[in-house]
């Protein structure tokens, strides 16, 4: 039978509906057996997730006054939790007056059948007295949760999802969605009005459920228990709860809010001191940052964030996501005070300045690229971070000797003396070529190709360098320019990594990069395309870069495509390329392609993405800020009359309201705006 529902195809509508009429005939006055049998619990989710609201309100009527038996049950949990899941949309139609009626309705022999907004209701009344017990029994947690989440309005797929092993065992035969559910997928999920008071009750009931705060500690270490607490920590920070001392989230920071309260003397608490390095509580405690308030926040940030204990924080293989987390609230967060974030990033860039190379020796890149983006938000200390981080890796921008080694040493993320060891043979080659002919370059230059090594750059390492492009010029001017000037081999072993590529696209679509960057790093890949289009994720790239391209550069890649026009066509992946650049009708009509792409060119909007600014309009000496009328013409140099009133007398001068205004642009965006011009004709 289980079969049968996940593999019966809809098309048979009425063989499919006599079978599930069939099939829910059977389970009347079984449903609490079936539900908590090891065989016939999945068929019974399969079943809820194909049923109509008025058999779910059947279903779940049976289950009543039978609840907490089926909730603590290993099997019945998981058919709640699916009725729970799949009623979103039912909720929603009720909620709407649109309630389910039944199939052929007889009047003298139907009851009045609860909806499942009142059952929800029932079901929560029905647990209330036992809540205690339940929230710590593993099996009855999970649907406990879901109601919480279902009852407060957040059923976001981040907050709802099932265990693995659950996952597993309710997936390992389903190829069927829930068809009645297909209506609301892409609809916000509203709940009732009344549902906030059910939460609040059975939130109040949970708080009460504990005899003290010690009690609650122990509930967020569990590994059932912590993912509630945090969910109920975040209730308390919506509804603005978050600076009450009988509140979960005082009893989790032992009573810090009280104390500031009362304006006692506040100290470390030994339970956050061990939370923050701890693998299931360091989340809870990660949820308990991010929900305190700004007041709060800063006396947290003080007493475990700073001197030893931030150091000690960052280095832990878990206390480093929960400092980094904690750092980037600094940015974030714009009720802080200002000099107290000032001051503690001047601090923060020395405590990861002195801790530097064990931070990237042991792979925690969470404080430095928390780090990077604080300062980007903030607007502050942008060049002492970079600086930071060049003494991190032990770089500097200034040595010649580095240049071309800063990008792939902060991909792989290694320190300058751990890069030389891992490359030795590169730079000995490197050596070596100095002093070799062309035909022995080219064989060791093939010897390395041959060789195929794994992709050893990082996400991190991507992460980092696209922080430093948000720096603005001239700070990323150094990293851009290594970038740029690295050798073609390894820029495209660079555009073939899944991970390295990414600052590739970073640079392509910045608004904080020149134009003349992005036009160097086009120019110099140029007669490589075919071999990035060759690659899984090279194509990527270079549709990336063609993409973006203006018309004349989209010709120039387009002329040095067209003679590996069957190159591409042989090749897995250069033949999305070849569509993407039309190359057939560049090579047979080169003025319908022309047109085409000029087209596409103005429907991208490339000029914002490529930085070319087109000049003012001026008109009649004066700037134009609104739309020019028929009759006026557009002069970017300045009318006649306001040259002349320039070399006039000063009775003159005066009468003109602006004097003419000068070109700033660079000999680059002029010759940019004139190809421009030459394609959108």
């Amino acid at each position: 039978m289980d079969k049968r529902l996940t593999n019966a195809s809809q098309d048979d509508s009425e063989e499919y509906s006599m079978m599930i009429e069939a099939t829910l005939s059977e389970m009347s006055s079984h449903e609490l057996a079936l539900s908590t049998d090891p065989e016939c619990a999945l068929m019974v989710e399969h079943m809820l997730k194909r049923v109509g609201d008025f058999e779910k309100r059947v279903f779940a009527d049976a289950l009543m006054g039978q609840i907490n038996a089926v909730i603590s049950n290993s099997f019945g949990s998981h058919v709640i939790e699916t009725l729970l899941e799949t009623s979103k949309g039912t909720i929603m139609r009720e909620s709407n007056g649109d309630i389910a009626q039944p199939p052929n309705q007889d009047p003298e022999s139907v009851g009045q059948l609860r909806t499942f907004t009142t059952l929800l209701n029932d079901l929560v009344e029905e647990i209330l007295p036992f809540v205690g017990d339940l929230i710590l029994n593993q099996n009855a947690t999970y649907p406990i949760r879901y109601l919480l989440h279902l009852l407060s309005g957040d059923t976001s797929e981040n907050v709802l999802k099932r265990s693995k092993k659950s996952k597993s065992w309710l997936n390992r035969n389903d190829n069927f969605d829930a068809v009645n559910e297909q209506q609301y997928e892409d609809e916000e999920y509203r709940p009732p009005k009344h549902f906030k008071e059910l939460f609040n009750r059975l939130r109040k009931a949970l708080f009460d459920s504990f005899s003290s705060s010690a009690e609650i500690r122990a509930f967020g270490v569990s590994d059932h228990g912590a993912p509630v607490l945090q969910l109920l920590l975040q209730y308390e920070r919506n509804n603005g709860e978050n600076d009450k001392t009988d509140s979960f989230l005082d009893s989790w920071l032992d009573g810090l809010i009280a104390q500031l309260q009362s304006s006692e003397e506040t100290k470390q608490s030994g339970h956050i001191t061990t939370t923050l390095l701890d693998t299931t509580a360091s989340h809870t405690t990660e949820t308990a940052i991010e929900c305190a308030s700004s007041s709060v926040f800063e006396e947290i940030w003080k007493l475990y964030f700073t001197a030893k204990g931030g150091t000690r924080c960052m280095k832990h293989p878990v206390g480093n996501f929960v400092y980094a987390k904690a750092l980037a609230r600094l940015g974030t967060d714009e009720n802080l005070n200002e000099e107290f974030v000032n001051a503690q990033l001047n601090e923060t860039i020395s405590l990861i300045r002195e801790s530097g190379s064990k931070l990237i020796k042991t792979g925690r890149s969470g404080p430095l690229l928390a780090i990077s983006d604080v300062v980007v938000a903030r607007n502050v200390f942008k060049d002492e971070v970079l600086s930071m981080i060049m003494h991190c890796f032990g770089l500097s921008t200034t040595s010649t000797a580095q240049a071309k080694h800063i990008i792939p040493c902060i991909l792989e993320m290694k320190r300058w003396k751990s890069y030389r060891r891992f490359h030795k043979e590169t730079f000995e080659n490197d050596e070596a070529d100095e002093e070799s002919s062309g035909d022995e370059r080219k064989t060791n230059k093939k010897k390395k190709k041959d060789s195929g090594d794994d992709d050893i750059y990082t996400v991190p390492g991507a992460q980092l360098i696209q922080s430093i492009y948000q720096y603005g010029s001239p700070l990323n001017d150094k990293i851009i320019e290594s970038v740029i000037n690295l050798d073609t081999d390894k820029l495209l072993e660079i555009c073939g990594s899944s991970s390295a590529s990414r600052i590739i696209d970073g640079l392509i679509e910045s608004d904080n990069i020149a134009f003349k960057y992005k036009h160097k790093l086009r120019l110099k890949l140029v007669g490589n395309y075919h071999l990035m289009a060759d690659m899984r994720v090279g194509s990527r790239v270079a549709e990336k870069i063609y993409e973006t391209s203006d018309g004349y550069f989209r010709e120039k890649i387009a002329n040095s495509l067209i003679e590996h026009e069957d190159y591409l066509a042989g090749s897995p992946y250069g033949k999305y390329l070849s569509r993407k650049v039309d190359l057939s009708l560049f090579r047979r009509r080169y003025d319908d392609w022309k047109e085409k792409t000029a087209q596409e060119i103005k429907n991208a909007g490339l000029n914002k993405i490529n930085n070319i600014k087109k000049a003012p309009r001026v008109f009649n000496g004066k700037l134009a800020n609104e739309m020019l009328s028929i009759n006026q013409s557009e002069d970017k140099r300045g009318s006649k009359s306001s040259k002349k009133r320039k070399n006039a007398s000063n009775e003159d001068t005066t009468s003109g309201e602006t004097e003419d205004k000068a070109d700033t642009r660079t000999r680059q965006e002029k010759r940019e705006e004139k190809r421009q011009r030459k394609y959108e004709k």
